[in-house]
């Protein structure tokens, strides 16, 4: 395999988009630590759950599915004719069926956390809307970049200018990339969220965790009403 090949190959965009949500957690460490960290065992495994079949999700796309296509799936289903549903190379049924479950645990463990910790329904029906609007137009984007990506370097190795041009756009396309990934993630986690939360509260398990920062004042209201 090539440099231009590894540069465009799925796996390198799963690694590294496996990198810039470690990146992002480190950045959100106290957030990160109150979900972890949960009063209550059950919730603090749910987060474990959460983050391992994330990662397993990741790996398993990047070096036996595909990224890009499998970002494109809602675009090739809602093409009328069968010929343009056709995929070029795709994963055979069983690998896409693992990438799909691992895909569906993901969701629902994820929109639990999401559901106790982050935002109720207003919030997850607001971020699925907002992430199909914004589907279509990272999705055209990504295209472009992706068949310019494809076509490879044009320039000369051992020109520093053209070298630095390449890897610029090499940066936005995994960009477009991973936005695409995060955006219909993130429009799938609305859609899912909605039902477990209402599962949670039918069951009584929705309580919003009180944060550590917060604690105080909770307190402190809760000696005055006693007074």
């Amino acid at each position: 395999m090539n440099v231009e090949s590894f540069i465009a190959s799925g796996e390198l965009l799963g690694l590294v988009f496996l990198s810039l949500l470690v990146v992002i957690f480190a950045r959100n460490r106290s957030f990160v630590r109150e979900i972890s960290r949960d009063d209550q065992p059950g919730w603090q495994l749910v987060f474990r759950l959460a983050c391992g079949a994330m990662a397993v999700w990741i790996l398993w796309t990047s070096f036996f599915d595909n990224w890009r296509q499998l970002t494109a799936v809602p675009f090739h289903a809602s093409r009328q004719w069968e010929y343009q549903r056709v995929q070029i190379d795709p994963p055979g049924d069983t690998i896409r069926a693992i990438t799909f479950g691992l895909l569906a645990t993901t969701l629902v463990l994820v929109a639990s956390l999401v559901a106790r910790h982050i935002g109720g329904y207003f919030l997850q029906l607001a971020l699925m809307l907002g992430s199909l609007a914004c589907w279509l137009p990272f999705f055209v984007i990504r295209q472009r970049f992706t068949l310019d990506l494809a076509m490879g370097f044009t320039g000369s190795w051992t020109s520093p200018a053209d070298v630095a041009a390449y890897l610029g756009f090499v940066v936005i396309s995994w960009g477009f990339d991973i936005g695409l990934i995060v955006v219909s993630f993130t429009a799938l986690l609305g859609a899912v969220a909605l039902p477990v939360t209402l599962v949670l509260d039918l069951l009584r398990l929705r309580r919003p965790a009180i944060t550590q920062e917060s604690r105080p004042f909770f307190n402190a209201i809760g000696h005055r009403v006693v007074r």
